[in-house]
């Protein structure tokens, strides 16, 4: 690899000859063209961020290019991102693990907190079971065009940073496609792949930061039978998610969380009366618009059995955020419940009827605030007595 490396330097620079040299520029170009010669691997990694990109992990993640652009992964997450009682541990004593794989077109997911093997297809309405995955895939093994957003910004190298013993660029440039966001790769000197980032969030009502580290980084070399499937192991309920159905008519799926003052609340407490379910999350700035749009429509209804409950998630660890509107249950650690919805990111708004049953299902949010304000009025009025 680091002949590799060194041909490819070669051949950036001197394409570079005749005009000058930038060396942060060179070197996210160099790593893109040394990632395009990696066809699999595997390393083992760390997660730390805050705000809108909450979380702590670490992990193993096996990864192949498959025929025709598909990318093949296999990344566990320790702790599961579920919130269980923390004192449960794995028969190995570690906390529970969350193990997602994908073949490009199906997914599944095996998580150790909830003692569930999931399995579903991207097209089929299980994109779901890919949350989490993030906090582990470097997805840039899986890009045609690497770093392109990097280099449309204005690279700058910022110091040397070893990492996992390998000797590392840092390379630091602000992407206007993120609003600003200002992102540091560290490319390794001798082999040109990347071993890790950090990522400070430009989008207004999306603060957060994160640092990503690898180590270990294999490429190239053969994979074992199972190193890319998810196992179920004895014991697990087996689920099928694209069978799965969380749309109108469809039972509600049954939860219990707790809520910001302190109780808790169960969904079988909101039968007898129609809900509405929003998953939110306090960094999404079009959660607190739509959060608020509820409030209003609820209040048309203020003499009726209704309730309206903001199930939170994907906050920080001991976070209890504020949920603009009024009259709204605020729960809190919601992430179990948005996966039952088949939710992949906030916001999304259920409404439930006096029985349980979905009435109306947005799992993800299309068109304008006063469309869905619209259909979930009609949703209420539809579902009362």
């Amino acid at each position: 690899m680091r002949r590799i490396a060194a041909a490819i330097l070669g051949m950036t620079l001197a394409g570079t000859a005749c005009r000058s040299v930038d060396p942060a520029r060179v070197a996210l170009e160099t790593s893109a063209a040394a990632v395009a010669t990696v066809r699999n691997g595997t390393y083992a990694y760390t997660y730390e961020g805050s705000g809108s990109l909450a979380g702590s992990y670490r992990g193993e993640v096996a990864f192949a290019r498959g025929p025709e652009g598909a990318f093949f992964f296999k990344a566990s997450l320790t702790p599961s991102p579920t919130p269980v009682d923390t004192s449960r541990r794995s028969p190995d004593g570690e906390p529970p693990s969350l193990v997602i794989a994908s073949n490009g077109r199906e997914l599944t997911a095996r998580d150790e907190a909830i003692g569930r093997f999931s399995y579903g297809t991207y097209t089929g309405g299980s994109a779901h079971l890919a949350n989490g995955s993030g906090y582990a895939v470097l997805f840039e093994f899986a890009e045609h065009d690497p770093f392109r957003s990097e280099l449309a910004g204005d690279p700058v190298e910022v110091g040397v940073e070893t990492i996992g013993g390998v000797e590392c660029r840092a390379i630091r440039t602000t992407i206007p496609d993120f609003g600003g966001t200002e992102i540091t790769w560290y490319i390794g000197v001798e082999d040109a792949l990347p071993r890790g980032r950090d990522w400070v969030s430009g989008r207004p009502g999306a603060e957060g930061r994160f640092s990503f580290r690898i180590e270990g980084l294999t490429v190239n070399a053969p994979l074992g039978d199972d190193a890319l499937a998810a196992a179920s192991m004895p014991g697990d309920e087996i689920v099928a998610e694209d069978e799965r159905d969380v749309g109108p008519g469809a039972p509600a799926p049954g939860w219990v969380l707790d809520s910001s003052d302190g109780a808790s609340l169960d969904s079988e407490d909101l039968r007898g009366s129609v809900a509405v379910l929003a998953i939110t999350s306090s960094w999404c700035r079009d959660c607190g618009l739509v959060t608020a749009a509820l409030a209003e429509v609820a209040g048309r209804f203020a003499d009726a059995p209704v309730r309206l409950v903001a199930v939170t998630a994907w906050e920080e660890t001991g976070a209890t955020p504020e949920v603009p509107g009024q009259g709204i249950e605020v729960l809190l650690r919601g992430e179990r419940v948005a996966a039952e919805h088949k939710v992949s990111s906030p916001p999304a708004v259920f409404v439930i009827d006096p029985d349980g049953l979905i009435v109306l299902s947005r799992p993800t949010i299309d068109g304008s605030i006063e469309d869905l304000s619209r259909a979930v009025e009609s949703a209420i009025r539809d579902a009362l007595p």
